[in-house]
């Protein structure tokens, strides 16, 4: 059924070192009722050959040129069929019940707009990668639970104000309510903090974005932008 579909958006470049773990770990999962939108930014290397042969069920769709994390990510959500659309990065690996536990917190209270799973290191399983952020008097996120060790201080639910675009679920409903000229990611911000501005719009359209700490999955933080030149990456992290 459409009804209970999860619409799993990953974007790639250049990614298919990461991609087996990805796809084969969201193979596993006990949530059977999702599609997978794989949105490649011309890339170099085989990534879609590899997911084509591999996943075949997979819907494919290749960018001429690199429209970056907030655009390819419009692409991916303008297809999308699933009352909840999920975006994931390709270098991470997932648990069974992720989404399960993201849907179960999601549909726990109609003011609920949106979660973040738990994000372990993928190299570091017992440290966290970001529980979520918080606006700062700066203008500067802090990044909760950065680089902490997990322990139960982090097996609760809060209220973030903005997830982490590594691994994220929001209702349908809610992402129809604050699109912008069609979008949901302003296209203007490429890379970093894309995520963040997204979230102030759910909070200012009157819902709460949350930390579903028994959704756990691991993540290869940085795995794209270390390929990067350092410059680029830094202007537009500064610049957003």
């Amino acid at each position: 059924m459409k009804s209970d579909m999860v619409s799993i958006i990953i974007i790639n470049w250049n990614g298919i070192k990461w991609l087996p773990d990805c796809f084969g770990s969201l193979a596993k999962q006990d949530w059977k009722n999702y599609e997978i939108i794989f949105v490649d930014n011309a890339s170099k290397d085989e990534s879609v050959a590899w997911v084509k042969r591999n996943y075949p069920k997979t819907e494919v769709l290749i960018n001429k040129e690199n429209l970056g994390f907030s655009d390819a990510n419009n692409v991916g959500y303008k297809i999308a069929k699933g009352k909840y659309v999920l975006f994931l990065n390709n270098d991470t690996r997932v648990t069974k019940t992720f989404i399960t536990e993201l849907v179960k917190v999601l549909d726990s209270d109609s003011i609920i707009g949106g979660v973040q799973s738990k994000i372990l290191l993928m190299d570091h399983p017992d440290t966290h990668d970001s529980v979520g952020a918080f606006f700062t008097s700066t203008g500067f996120l802090y990044h909760y639970g950065f680089g902490a060790k997990d322990s139960p201080k982090y097996n609760k639910q809060i209220d973030l104000y903005t997830a982490k675009g590594a691994c994220m679920m929001f209702k349908r409903s809610v992402l129809e309510k604050i699109e912008v000229d069609g979008n949901i990611l302003d296209p203007s911000y490429f890379a970093y903090f894309e995520e963040t501005d997204m979230c102030h719009r759910v909070w200012l359209a009157g819902y709460h974005i949350v930390y579903a700490y028994e959704s756990v999955i691991y993540h290869k933080m940085g795995a794209t932008s270390s390929s990067m030149n350092n410059a680029f990456v830094q202007y537009h992290s500064f610049k957003n």
